[in-house]
């Protein structure tokens, strides 16, 4: 399964950013191989960038995004896609990992 997660830093002890769109980096997880990729999110500053962060993640392949929030025409695209959406209150991107992994309440 492939989850990104939105993040204040490019590691997985980065805390959560609780902003979807506006997030300042995408961390990417593969629970196949157990490996993260960091992306930063280059439509950050740009108008629309709930749907534009939305469109990166669909193009990532990917089956669950983890947030504090997400907007409701970036929730739309994400959902059209067959994207889950879960929000978190986890201090990092670990341990919204981890909770996920042991039952999907994050």
């Amino acid at each position: 399964m492939r989850i990104m997660v939105t993040a204040q830093g490019k590691e997985v002890t980065a805390p959560v950013d609780h902003r979807f769109g506006r997030c300042r980096f995408f961390i990417l997880w593969d629970s196949s191989t157990q490996q993260s990729t960091a992306f930063t999110n280059e439509n950050a500053a740009s108008s629309g960038a709930g749907i534009s962060s939305a469109q990166f993640v669909i193009d990532h392949n990917v089956q669950v995004v983890i947030s504090g929030e997400v907007g409701p025409r970036a929730a739309q695209v994400l959902q059209s896609a067959g994207v889950k959406i879960h929000t978190t209150t986890a201090a990092t991107v670990q341990d919204a990992l981890e909770m996920f992994q042991k039952g999907g309440n994050v």
